[in-house]
């Protein structure tokens, strides 16, 4: 490159120019390019710069704002390539047969996998996965296990399977207590089998049954249910066992696929937010020296630094070696095949969650109370009283670098956007909060086929209050017997509402907050005429994802033959997803798993198995780790390039010691042999 060219400098160019120049450059030029000054390491780093290449690269369209509580658009960039789960850790065989079903622990500490070999195993996390307890069910006549679920303090878990017999529709439902070496607690029927199961709060669940009252015509009963047989009932009121409603079915369906979200509200949430953010990992900046929570890094480490920051940096950093860092995360090749990530990303764009506006509007509103700013004194005050109700010992006051989740003093924000309205004593939730708001029930059912077409929501109001029945704080937590009427005379409740799938739902998830619904889906074809509901029409090949907002009870999200499916409906099997919060991802018959950025709605990467993948799930507390399973009978953990990295180094600095203290035995051993040399020579 010529120094001058026309008696001017290149690097003397406007920026207008250079960030022409470099928007035409692909992502492992313009890292490299960065190094040549401070001038273009300064352009570089232009946030528009950045969005128009994210848009470019990514196909996303130019109306899709950055995602809520995320500031700079090379993070987002680098968070989907390096922080995105994508490479396998761990293959493990361990199931005798087709593995169905995985889920995870809160506090992310362990996971549950249920198998066709009527076994469920639970493991640990942590790396490398490993067995901690595992039951055969067929002890009880299980023919499989099917489905786990642990409650919300992580005491408990819940393991739904299916009764022996070739035509069998009955199942089980048992409960283990984790924290007495999973001692069995309890057993309950459930019919049909593919009601599942579901934690109602910390110590009931939900159960079902089915009684026939016709041809095609049948009741279906959810039963709530206490867990713990040694809990102490305080008065003859409690119920031990209670249905809870009681459904009309027709044409063949019932209820099926039973789950419970809670109703909270603006404040509760933006408080779950904040403590789920506590309890992730804790880095410690380079720079300041501060541990802070991985969701809100300290600002300094952020890449968008005006030239005096980065003059200040370059007192302690190498301006080449931290650019060259960057290209190596960006343009670092694909283990499979050695391709390029920039190649990999173009192949990785398989179906688009296409939101409508209302979802956009809501997400945007999550960082808000009534529509208005959080006050940066308030996320003090929230992590504070985290701090201390949990026994954290992190501080956070002392670093003087800003999160990019908070507005800083820095920033010219009026007074008058925050919002005034923020109360501590309503945003925090106790143990018996959970117990005290609405709850929504969500289910599966059919009305013009036997197979679930629909998704019906019924209501759950808060429990009112009673003189006996009532906890600490003087709320009524459960049902009394006087509301126990267990007689078929009941009338039938009814669903408060219904959503028309189109199609045979084949799995469900709610994501973290539990404000919006994911529905895996196999669509019928468009104005099909059912004639006969024991024939329902023929499924498509492609499963369509689409999303519920059980706020509004609108429809805000679809995304069309996104991922494969194959079999008949007479055979059609539950293809599990599951959301956090910034991805969405799914199991399929393709013999893949898939994972998308859920507020970009672009798919990110593909998890291979040798045959189905029945169900996925993410680490509730490290967003960079996923577990699949599959009819292969393996169980995958995949992590993100990140992870990967942090191993590298980790042994590197294990190798480096280990080097440091050979050579130190040796130098050791010379002084002791030249000590000796001196003894004999002296003698």
């Amino acid at each position: 490159m010529e120094e001058r060219e026309n008696g001017r400098s290149i690097k003397e160019f406007p920026d207008n120019i250079l960030l022409n120049i470099f928007s035409n450059l692909s992502i492992k030029d313009l890292t490299h390019v960065a190094v040549i000054c401070k001038t273009w390491h300064r352009v570089s780093l232009d946030d528009f710069l950045w969005r128009d290449i994210f848009q470019r690269d990514w196909k996303i369209k130019k109306s899709i704002t950055i995602a809520p509580g995320k500031c700079y658009w090379k993070n987002e960039y680098k968070r989907l390539i390096y922080h995105t789960p994508a490479r396998e850790s761990q293959n493990i065989q361990h199931h005798k047969d087709q593995v169905l079903h995985v889920s995870f622990s809160h506090n992310g500490l362990l996971f549950a996998t249920c198998s066709k070999d009527g076994t469920f195993k639970v493991w640990t996390s942590e790396h490398p996965c490993k067995l901690q307890f595992q039951y055969d069910m067929k002890e009880f006549h299980w023919k499989y296990t099917q489905f786990s679920q642990f409650n919300m303090s992580d005491s408990l878990l819940l393991v739904s399977g299916v009764h022996f017999g070739e035509s069998s529709t009955s199942g089980e439902i048992a409960v283990f207590s984790i924290h007495d070496n999973f001692e069995l607690q309890c057993r309950m029927i459930n019919k049909p089998y593919d009601v599942f199961g579901t934690w109602y709060n910390d110590t009931h669940l939900l159960s079902g049954s089915l009684y026939w009252t016709g041809d095609l015509n049948s009741c279906s009963a959810l039963w709530l249910n206490m867990v713990l047989a040694s809990q102490a009932i305080e008065t003859e009121d409690e119920s031990v066992v209670m249905r809870l409603f009681k459904f009309h079915n027709q044409n063949a369906s019932s209820i099926r696929t039973i789950m419970i979200a809670n109703c909270y509200s603006e404040q509760q949430r933006f408080f779950l937010k904040q403590r789920k953010i506590m309890f992730q990992h804790v880095n410690e900046c380079s720079m300041c020296k501060t541990k802070y929570y991985l969701s809100t890094a300290p600002s300094c480490m952020n890449d968008s630094m005006d030239s005096e920051d980065f003059n200040r940096l370059n007192e302690n950093t190498n301006q080449r070696d931290l650019c060259r860092e960057d290209s190596k995360l960006l343009a670092e090749p694909h283990d499979a095949d050695n391709e390029p990530l920039i190649d990999v990303i173009k192949t990785m764009l398989n179906g688009t969650i296409e939101y409508k506006t209302e979802y956009r509007q809501a997400v945007e509103r999550m960082s808000e109370i009534d529509g208005q700013k959080i006050k940066p004194d308030t996320f003090n005050e929230i992590r504070k009283t985290i701090n201390k109700e949990n026994d954290l010992d992190i501080e956070i006051d002392e670093c003087s670098c800003s999160s990019e989740n908070i507005i800083t003093e820095n920033q010219s924000t009026p007074d008058s956007i925050y919002c005034d309205k923020f109360n501590m004593s309503d945003a925090r939730l106790f143990d018996s909060d959970h117990y005290l708001c609405d709850k929504l029930l969500i289910f599966t059912l059919g009305s013009e086929a036997y197979t679930p077409h629909q998704i019906g929501i019924k209501r759950i109001p808060a429990l009112g209050t009673a003189k006996k029945m009532k906890d600490s704080r003087g709320n009524r937590i459960l049902p009394s017997v006087s509301d126990n009427n267990q007689g078929l005379d009941r009338t039938y409740d009814k669903v408060d509402h219904t959503f028309e799938m189109g199609g045979h739902i084949i799995g469900m998830c709610l994501s973290p907050d539990q404000r919006f619904l994911y529905v895996n889906c196999r669509p019928w074809p468009r104005n099909y005429r059912i004639e006969k509901p024991l024939e329902p029409p023929p499924l498509a090949q492609e499963i369509d994802i689409h999303v519920i907002d059980l706020e509004r009870m609108i429809e805000v999200g679809t995304m069309l033959k996104s991922h494969k499916a194959y079999t008949a409906n007479d055979e059609c099997f539950f293809i599990f997803l599951d959301v956090s919060d910034e991805y969405v991802s799914s199991g399929a018959e393709d013999k893949h798993g898939y994972i998308w950025d859920r507020h970009y709605g672009i798919c990110l990467n593909k998890f291979q198995h040798q045959d189905v993948v029945n169900s996925v799930a993410f680490n509730p507390i490290d967003p960079e780790m996923l577990v699949s399973v599959s009819d292969d009978n393996f169980i995958k953990v995949w992590r993100s390039r990140n992870w990967f990295h942090q191993q590298k180094n980790v042994q590197s600095a294990a190798s480096n010691s280990l080097s440091t203290l050979n050579t130190f035995k040796d130098v050791s051993r010379k002084w002791e042999t030249m000590d000796n040399d001196t003894l004999e020579m002296s003698d």
